[in-house]
């Protein structure tokens, strides 16, 4: 019966042992850091338009800024040429002085007759060219005259420059070639010319320190800051 008993199990030459468990890292906890997390994420919530006390309102003045953009090149254009061709006129107005004051009766009757005839091409140019010049102003001022701004610098301030380009000519001719005699024709042409200038000088003032001076100051009131030209000066704190 001894064939039938289970062999002894042999000894290993070394000992198995089991490998020990692997250690899990745990990282520190920060209390105050989960805390935050906790709190911010309860707390979060989508953005919502609130009102901006630094916004700008748009007053009359800003209107009339923005307007500026807004206005067709075609009307720049004949604003320009409007006051050019007025220019114009007073340039050539006073190329048609004659002297008859100093012509003798007799003997150069006809030749300052054929002098005077002469000038009179000259005469209707520029009457046409200054008449044409001085409607386009009209025309221009009618349309836009709720824009203080482009009307003075583009109508009336240009109106004011020419007509003082053309009294000098006027006082250059009467003084130059007419010796300083004033004949008709120049009593006309200064007497044009100075009630042109007079009349936009007036205009000019109206527009820019009256009714643009009160748009300036109300935009001042509505938003805190001085004005300067066509510009924003520094904040005021009331």
């Amino acid at each position: 019966m001894n064939h039938l008993r289970t062999p002894p199990v042999p000894k290993l030459p070394f000992h198995v042992t089991h490998p020990p468990p692997q250690a899990t890292y745990h990282p520190p906890h920060n209390h105050h850091q989960s805390t935050s997390f906790s709190s911010s994420s309860s707390t979060y919530s989508h953005p919502t338009l609130t009102h901006n006390p630094t916004f700008t309102p748009q007053t009359e003045y800003m209107r009339q800024l923005l307007a500026l953009d807004s206005i067709p090149s075609l009307h720049n254009i004949l604003a320009a040429s409007s006051t050019w061709l007025l220019l114009a006129g007073f340039i050539i107005l006073p190329g048609t002085f004659t002297t008859l004051q100093k012509s003798n009766p007799t003997s150069e009757l006809i030749s300052t007759t054929l002098s005077t005839v002469q000038h009179i091409p000259l005469l209707i140019l520029a009457s046409i060219s200054s008449a044409l010049g001085a409607l386009g102003m009209l025309t221009l001022l009618f349309l836009h005259r709720d824009n203080y701004i482009w009307i003075g610098s583009r109508v009336l301030l240009p109106g004011v420059m020419n007509s003082v380009m053309g009294m000098l000519g006027t006082l250059v001719g009467v003084y130059g070639s007419q010796k300083g005699v004033w004949s008709t024709s120049a009593i006309v042409t200064g007497s044009v010319v100075g009630g042109v200038g007079v009349v936009c000088g007036g205009l000019w003032g109206v527009y820019n320190f009256v009714l643009l001076g009160a748009v300036k100051k109300g935009h001042e009131r509505e938003v805190g800051v001085g004005v300067v030209g066509l510009g924003i000066k520094e904040k005021r704190f009331l």
